[in-house]
């Protein structure tokens, strides 16, 4: 038997996490110690700390007096759907209708299929084994039983046909029902039976979700009783009305306003609850009895697909000082992307493990440690990455290391004007703020140096190295690359920026399939950085997602950069900027040295 509290604690866990992404927390740090040492420095991924759904709340006795409505003969669009309805505009509320009837059906057969199946037909235990178990977290903490036939995550990328769905004597009770509201069986994307006890209450809400904004949802009450039953709908919480939806009448609710339901009948609530697309444009399965799925709250995933997804999945190369933070931000806030347990791992350049016997399955071990690789084996859909900025400067040894950990990563770059950049790593290590680890990170190379003495040491060290913008990379690896220091960020202040040659290797080996190069110039505002973000969530697999947060993250304060000084740089970047253009394709950017 199936422990359906402990599923239900497994999912709200890897929810949990998820869902923190939404506001995340920016982390400048990063630690040197190493997590082969100990994994007790790497936060649990237990769920005891994670709170449970939301418990029973009682129905209200009063709502009974209010007054009565019959759902309306309106038509709901999915253009009434884009956003919740209580975020319009009060003019454009009153406009948006909330309900509407669609029909009538007998329901006489699905009553007497009920009956006679009885309480088994309700139980987990009896789905789990006969047909497929399905979690709804808040409604089964709520006490809520359901009996699922169609079911479909919240992207609607996956569409699962239910065992029971095929039964030849369920599909001659909801064909009907399809058929009655003109929908083919290939657009429903949600068909279920839910059974509400009595003296139960689900409290005002709005439906959330990418399905929501795309899908039709629709009512039929199975077994109800209009005058104990109250269900309300309206814009706002604060101007919900009561309507009656009387056994056998098709309703559609725009789920997108809010909606609230009172059971203070001396039974419960039976309703069939579907949903269906307007178009078919999802990939749909059949499940055999018995099968197990894994679900967070956005996603589904079979059992049988555990471990599918490598990873990680995507890695942040750089360039340092040019938005690697604020880019992991964005993407750690879309569902299905799961922070990994330290932002900046360093463990393919910094806290490589260096003992001889080491195999590259013991690598991937430790390197696995970073993320919390056991909840992502379980749901695929979901991926982590990380973000270590050194990554691309460190070519020489961090390539090789990901082609044997990590080989079908996809990897992102971010650049920025070099000169901005080469300031920004300046403010940022000479900053007297910060933790004792982050200042070792750092590195106290150029404290009590002026920008200026920095760069003029630096010209001399891409002097004494040869480096030039026609040189291979090759060179540039044996002359430059090799004499690079590890452990701290106080070096290679001019290096970093030379963005052309740190990229040739990167991608000649894994080309522009698997690698995106981004400009930090173009996230400049809240647009720009939605516009780019569906770039990347695109290029990641990921479906649409608007995030909230588009702020810059880790950013400084600081007096502007000498005249001078910025015209030399920019001076001596120009032939290395142009070799980078050519070799990514793109229209020369007029890049203005912005601190």
């Amino acid at each position: 038997m199936v422990n359906c509290n402990a599923r239900n604690r497994d999912v709200i866990s890897l929810s949990k996490h998820v869902a923190a992404t939404a506001s995340p927390k920016t982390s400048t740090s990063t630690s040197s110690s190493s997590p082969s040492s100990s994994t007790s420095s790497f936060p649990s991924s237990s769920s005891s700390n994670l709170s449970p759904p939301p418990s029973a709340v009682q129905a209200s006795p009063s709502f009974v007096s209010l007054p009565r409505m019959v759902p309306p003969n309106a038509t709901i669009t999915l253009g009434h759907k884009g956003v919740p309805v209580h975020e319009l505009p009060e003019e454009a509320r009153v406009r948006v209708p909330l309900c509407s009837a669609r029909g009538k059906v007998c329901v006489a057969g699905i009553k007497r299929k009920l009956s006679d199946g009885g309480a088994k037909l309700w139980q987990e235990e009896n789905a789990e084994k006969t047909n497929v178990g399905i979690l709804r977290p808040s409604h089964d903490a709520w006490g809520i039983k359901k009996i699922v036939f169609i079911y479909c995550d919240d992207f609607l990328r996956r569409c699962f046909e239910m065992p029971w769905f095929h039964d030849p004597e369920w599909q001659a009770l909801l064909l009907p029902v399809f058929q009655a509201l003109n929908v083919a069986p290939r657009m429903v994307v949600r068909c279920l039976l839910a059974s509400m006890p009595p003296g139960i209450a689900i409290p005002p809400h709005h439906d959330t979700g990418y399905w929501v904004h795309y899908s039709h949802r629709i009512h039929l009450p199975i077994e109800t009783d209009p005058a104990r039953i109250v269900f309300r709908v309206g814009p706002s919480k604060d101007r919900l009305q009561r309507y009656d939806l009387p056994e056998g009448c098709l309703v559609e609710l725009n789920n997108q306003a809010k909606h609230s339901v009172d059971n203070l009948w001396d039974r419960s609530r039976v309703h069939l609850i579907l949903d269906y697309l307007e178009k078919d444009s999802i990939e749909r399965s059949i499940l055999p009895p018995g099968a197990k799925l894994h679900q967070t709250r956005r996603s589904i995933d079979l059992e049988s697909e555990h471990g599918s997804r490598p990873c990680p999945s995507f890695l942040i190369l750089g360039a340092q000082k040019s938005g690697t933070t604020s880019l992991y931000e964005y993407l750690c806030q879309h569902p299905l992307v799961l922070r990994a347990r330290r932002r900046e791992t360093h463990y393919l350049d910094w806290r490589w493990r260096r003992e001889e016997h080491l195999t590259w399955e013991d690598h991937r071990e430790t390197y696995l440690r970073f993320f919390h690789a056991a909840l992502l084996n379980e749901n695929p859909s979901c991926m982590t990455g990380e973000s270590t900025p050194s990554y691309l400067l460190h070519s020489d040894i961090v390539l090789p290391r990901v082609r044997k950990l990590a080989p079908t990563a996809k990897l992102l770059v971010i650049l920025r004007c070099p000169v901005a950049r080469a300031y920004s790593q300046y403010q940022m290590v000479t900053d007297p703020e910060g933790s004792v680890e982050q200042k070792k990170a750092r590195g106290s190379h150029w404290l009590g140096k002026s920008f200026e003495e920095v760069v003029e040491a630096e010209m001399q060290d891409l002097e004494r190295h040869r480096v030039h913008p026609t040189m291979n990379y090759q060179e540039f690896k044996d002359g430059y690359l090799s004499s690079r220091p590890l452990g701290h960020g106080s070096h290679s202040l001019l290096g970093r920026g030379l963005y052309a040659l740190q990229l040739q290797p990167w991608l000649e080996a894994f080309g522009r399939d698997q690698l995106m190069v981004m400009f930090m110039e173009d996230m400049a505002s809240h647009n720009a950085v939605q516009a780019q973000l569906g770039k990347v969530f695109d290029f990641l697999g990921l479906p649409p997602h608007s995030i909230i947060d588009t702020h810059a993250k880790n950013t400084r304060a600081y007096t502007p950069m000498d005249e001078r000084t910025k015209a030399r740089l920019s001076a001596f970047y120009a032939p290395f900027n142009q070799q980078l253009f050519q070799i990514l394709n793109v229209h020369e950017r007029r890049w203005e040295a912005r601190e």
